[in-house]
């Protein structure tokens, strides 16, 4: 027993009553911060479920239906603005293909990038997600 002792005496030390309350302090702090981390984890959790939500039943079933309507939309939309470029001159003409590319972007390569960042977000919560809790957890 004295051996062992010895063998860990850099770490061992004398009890003293500063020590120990500063030792459940920390105790405490430790548990505070473990409590916060595990809040974080469960609410991101929520978060993740939120992520695919253009693929959500109700949303396609809304998108679906008023699928008709939308493209109308875009065709009047196009057609003023053709309209504007033929009857105003005071168009700056060399802003109009930064804003179609613009445009052209928001409509065509935002859902593709939306699915594709999703499917990564989704991997890596997967890699990370087990059965402990965030704040026992050890990389």
């Amino acid at each position: 027993m004295v051996d062992k002792l010895l063998e860990f005496q850099d770490l061992l030390q004398v009890a003293n009553i500063l020590f120990d309350f500063l030792r459940d302090i920390g105790f405490i702090l430790l548990k505070m911060v473990a409590w916060l981390v595990d809040g974080l984890s469960s609410g991101l959790e929520g978060v993740y479920k939120l992520l695919n939500f253009y693929n959500y039943g109700p949303i396609k079933d809304f998108l679906n239906e008023y699928n008709a309507v939308i493209w109308l939309m875009a065709s009047i939309s196009i057609a003023f603005f053709g309209w504007q470029l033929i009857v105003s001159h005071k168009l700056d003409k060399d802003k109009i293909v930064t804003n179609i590319i613009l445009a052209m972007t928001i409509f065509f390569v935002m859902p593709w990038a939306l699915e594709q960042g999703a499917t990564l977000t989704e991997a890596g919560a997967n890699l990370l997600n087990n059965e402990r809790s965030s704040s026992t957890e050890t990389f």
